[in-house]
């Protein structure tokens, strides 16, 4: 099964609005917190058309190779998206964990373990708050369907093309998902432009775009 970090995505359908548990007064402030950072995290992306795929191989008019030893992502062809918005920010632990908490579900075994992980104390510290949330696609789901039905917005996970388009700055030939597109770790000097451990969200700068953590810093597995 695969973890991965949360996206949010929000169109312009709306949604029925759902019901919650009975929540106390503190409960549905917190409820309502979580809400208005969501809608306020959103980044608007004004759709296109774009190359999607491997676009190597003299594609980008530059690499006479291709960029990826994937077989599933070679074919380049025209994508056209309408407008959406994108969160600037993964999901973290704090606000997955709530929305738990606000529909009566309990914390994740994946949780669990990550947090019992005493010896890998790296491990421990991504649940932490402020670190992003790494669960199971149907949770990931969930959460977002769930924000839908509260605001009455289309809030959703975002499509391969979705994502690929917005890391590419609307489609461009960028091979990172960085603040210009270009690969550091801070390995070999200057500032770091993507995590290569465990981090908090927003630690590392943005893309053009304004979306942070496009590049490492989650969990998979």
């Amino acid at each position: 099964m695969n973890y991965n970090a949360i996206y949010l995505l929000l169109s312009a359908i709306l949604l029925t609005t759902g019901c919650d548990q009975q929540l106390t007064p503190e409960q549905e402030n917190q409820k309502q917190q979580l809400i208005d950072d969501s809608l306020n995290n959103m980044v608007f992306i004004e759709g296109g058309t774009f190359l999607m795929g491997d676009f190597g191989s003299g594609h980008d008019g530059k690499s006479t190779l291709p960029y990826s030893l994937g077989k599933d992502n070679k074919f380049v062809h025209d994508v056209t998206l309408d407008s959406f918005s994108l969160s600037k920010y993964r999901v973290t632990w704090g606000q997955f964990n709530l929305w738990r908490a606000l529909t009566g579900l309990p914390l994740t075994d994946r949780y669990n373990d990550l947090k019992s992980r005493d010896i890998m104390k790296s491990w421990q510290a991504s649940t932490q708050d402020n670190y992003p949330a790494s669960v199971d696609w149907q949770d990931a789901k969930d959460y977002c369907l769930w924000l839908g039905q509260q605001t009455g917005l289309s809030f959703d996970l975002p499509t391969e093309a979705q994502w690929e388009y917005a890391a590419r700055n609307r489609g461009q030939f960028i091979v990172f998902a960085s603040k210009d597109g270009t690969y550091n770790d801070g390995s070999e000097g200057g500032e770091s432009l993507f995590a290569t451990d465990f981090s908090p969200v927003g630690v590392y700068p943005p893309t053009p775009l304004g979306l942070y953590d496009m590049m490492g810093g989650g969990l998979t597995g």
